[in-house]
């Protein structure tokens, strides 16, 4: 299961039931879901004992309708019992994989996105958990509504450079973070970019199913990602320097906002593959000479000369990102960790989870260490439920998938039900 995510999908109307007690709507108004009291019991012993085993539980969640399919899972709406929180479930099946390498890189993406839990521009990461009979493992994240960036260039045809500006410093910003922790990602695309809410001035990165991390010298091997943001040295099937790749994906994507189209198209995939080794395009007509520099720094088959992390950030195209007036800055979200975790610590949310039997040493402990366990997310989700973070809360739709090559040069069809390219090693 990888890239492509749903578009805009609506949670509210849906009111799943769960197993072992009723859901019931709160009345504060935030449409919020909370458990029944006789389960709230339950589960707040269930989350005391966590404190011992740190073992995560589909207990602690009710299950909504699936808004993504993939190759090897499925993506949920889902609310957290005890603080009526949205989130987004991502359930691999492991059955459906017949190599056992695919298992092993699901356990890498959740190391991936726990590292990267300080990030505001990254899909958060609350925990992560195996169920047996049949095995699953569950990547717990927040939940976005305000759908991808492939629907929104689709519905407004091409995006015009003052807005497409914040988005490009937010996601160069995004990448140089990765790219500092040796993370590449190796599927930047449309569709793995989220916006936080209807507002759509705020980004996410989603979807670490092919993310690794390597050390800057170290060569990759692994053939993976979405054919028309592939970079020329995935597409030869030799091996390859990881950082790069995803500053020629991150090209394409300016390129498909500022085009509406791709830079290469062809009716079939061999076709495409030997455009993209040749790698000469046509630029979209009447753009400034800052984003032409932008795109021929990115889209460049010679890795040499193709721009890095830093080097974007600091482009003149991507920096007017700051100065045009629609640039959130900090103000990125609530459910980020923040770098120093102790200022994560705030009094009222800890005597709301203490007051549920959790003692207050595990908890500040989980919460400064930067733990992933049912206990942190229960906290996180408890605050921003009460609005104690600044900015907008996580709200929303993530479906990860990886939309299938579209044959003409234009943007995809959204997919509810993309599989990934078969990844297999050069």
């Amino acid at each position: 299961m990888g890239g492509a995510t749903a578009p805009g999908l609506q949670g509210g109307t849906n009111r799943p039931q769960s197993a072992g007690g009723g859901v019931r709507q709160s009345t504060s108004g935030r449409d919020a879901y909370h458990c029944a009291p006789e389960q709230r019991e339950y589960l707040t012993r269930l989350l005391v004992g966590s404190v011992q085993n740190r073992r995560g539980l589909p207990d602690f969640y009710s299950f909504g309708k699936v808004i993504g399919v993939g190759s090897f899972g499925t993506v949920r709406i889902a609310w957290h019992k005890l603080t009526g929180q949205k989130v987004a479930i991502k359930t691999y099946e492991r059955s459906k994989m017949k190599d056992p390498q695919q298992w092993k890189r699901v356990q890498q993406e959740a190391r991936v996105m726990e590292k990267l839990s300080d990030s505001p521009l990254v899909c958060r990461f609350l925990e992560a958990f195996e169920t047996m009979a049949p095995r699953r493992a569950h990547l717990i994240m927040e939940f976005l509504p305000g759908g991808n960036l492939c629907s929104y260039v689709k519905a407004k045809r091409k995006i015009a450079e003052p807005e497409l500006q914040p988005l490009m410093l937010q996601l160069a910003t995004a990448l140089h973070h990765m790219h500092e922790l040796n993370i590449v990602h190796r599927d930047i695309k449309l569709e793995n970019i989220l916006f936080l809410d209807e507002k759509r001035t705020i980004v996410r990165v989603i979807d670490f199913g092919f993310s690794t991390r390597c050390a800057p010298d170290r060569r990759l091997r692994l053939f993976c990602g979405t054919p028309s943001y592939m970079a020329p040295e995935i597409v030869r099937r030799t091996e390859y320097r990881g950082k790069p790749i995803d500053l020629w994906s991150i090209g394409v994507v300016a390129y498909a906002c500022l085009g509406g189209h791709f830079p290469f198209a062809a009716r079939s995939q061999p076709e495409l593959y030997r455009k993209i080794l040749r790698g000469t395009y046509r630029l979209p007509e009447g753009l400034s000479p800052n984003a032409v520099a932008l795109l021929q720094a990115c889209i460049v088959v010679d890795v040499n000369r193709r721009v890095t992390a830093p080097d974007l950030r600091r482009h003149p195209f991507v920096v007017a990102g700051a100065s045009n007036g629609t640039y959130p800055g900090a103000n990125l979200g609530s459910l980020t960790r923040s770098q120093n975790p102790q200022d994560d610590v705030r009094r009222e949310a800890v005597a709301r989870i203490e007051a549920l039997g959790v003692s207050r040493d595990a908890l500040i402990q989980g919460i400064t260490r930067g733990e992933h366990t049912p206990i942190t997310s229960c906290y996180y989700l408890l605050m921003d439920s009460m609005g104690l973070r600044t900015g907008p809360g996580p709200h929303g739709s993530t479906s990860h998938g990886t939309l299938k090559h579209n044959n003409e040069n234009e943007l995809p069809q959204d997919a509810q039900a993309p599989a990934k390219p078969h990844a297999q090693k050069a």
